[in-house]
């Protein structure tokens, strides 16, 4: 079981860096599982072995001199190989610097060589692979890709990877998952590493086809692989290995989205809508936030309404509450009433409030 190391265990130093990068108080490091100490322990005890060996065959050399020469140097060639595997041992963290990975609210802190600070906006894409062990265990690696700058690489060899990824992940998705929708229902197709998905359906970067949403079967998810099954196949139409999929996370949610709403509205106020703007229908407003009543000066937003639904005379909104509130517009003051229902139907059927 893995544990995340307490706030108390980070160096001052990382503290005061997040402080300046204004990341917010580090509170999980994620450090190599192979401790510094081992390195400089087993190094200079294999350096000790191999002087160890060149000594005794320096005080007995008088028991080799009737070997040939070349046999009795083979001794301390050894006792020298020894010397050089510690000594590369010892070097290691200096030579080859290990990564550390310091998680704060706003981003990362990357230690190798030098600090890379990596703010949650910048990131991009995440890209997760899996192999099994020899014990049959899963062990994951991720790739980081930012949208400037190079990114980063850790796996399992890091202490709380597969938290670390999760985090990144959840990261990705909160700053990504509105546009994302937003995109779709634009009518842009939305990459994600070999996938494409768009209004039409789902398909493959490098095959020409496109599954259509009322021809997908089943989209299987699994820890090392995608499997998409297209209606009258007894096969899967494709699997591809998950690490050919970047941002796993926001595409299990659109997917979940669109499985939700299987007949897409191509109203142009929709897509207006998802991309972040006001629709106006007389004295009353929507948008990603809520509803508006008096030419927007009362905002519900979208957590605090019960239903909302339009009248013969009236449009009636309720408020969430106890007890729960009423409020209702004439339809005098309503603008193009047969588009508002087709709106909030739509809003409150998808069952997803961005």
């Amino acid at each position: 079981m893995q544990q995340v190391s307490p706030a108390q265990s980070i160096p001052r130093a990382i503290h005061r860096m997040a402080a300046r990068q204004q990341l917010g108080a580090p509170y999980m490091a994620c450090t190599p599982r192979t401790p510094m100490y081992m390195y400089y322990l087993v190094g200079p005890l294999i350096v000790i072995v191999g002087i160890g060996i060149i000594t005794a065959f320096a005080l007995s050399y008088s028991f080799f001199r009737d070997w040939p020469l070349w046999q009795a140097l083979l001794i301390p060639l050894v006792g020298a190989g020894w010397i050089g595997v510690g000594l590369w041992i010892m070097l290691t963290p200096w030579l080859y610097p290990r990564l550390r990975v310091f998680v704060c609210p706003d981003g990362l802190i990357c230690l190798r060589r030098k600090a890379q600070i990596i703010r949650w906006n910048q990131v991009e894409q995440l890209w997760r692979s899996a192999h099994r062990e020899a014990n049959g265990k899963l062990s994951y690696s991720y790739r980081i890709q930012l949208r400037a700058g190079p990114g980063i690489v850790f796996a399992s060899d890091l202490c709380n990877a597969e938290m670390l990824g999760a985090l990144v992940e959840d990261e990705i998705i909160h700053n990504q998952l509105n546009a994302s929708f937003a995109d779709y229902e634009a009518g842009v197709p939305l990459i994600f590493g070999d996938i494409i998905v768009s209004l039409q359906g789902i398909g493959l970067k490098h095959m020409p086809e496109i599954v259509a949403w009322n021809e997908v079967e089943n989209i299987d998810i699994k820890d090392t692989t995608m499997s998409i099954y297209k209606k009258g196949l007894a096969r899967a139409w494709s699997q591809l290995d998950i690490a050919r999929v970047a941002n796993v996370g926001v595409l299990t949610r659109l997917l979940e989205y669109i499985k939700q709403r299987p007949v897409q509205p191509q109203l142009p106020q929709l897509k207006a809508y998802y991309a972040g703007m006001y629709l106006r229908f007389g004295h009353l407003q929507l948008s990603l936030q809520g509803v508006s009543l008096d030419n927007g000066r009362t905002l519900f937003p979208w957590s605090e309404i019960g239903s909302i639904g339009v009248g013969p005379g009236e449009v009636m909104l309720k408020r969430r509450g106890e007890p729960s509130e009423w409020y209702a517009l004439s339809r005098r003051m309503i603008d193009d009433v047969a588009t508002l229902k087709k709106v909030l139907e739509h809003i409150l059927n998808s069952d997803k409030v961005l």
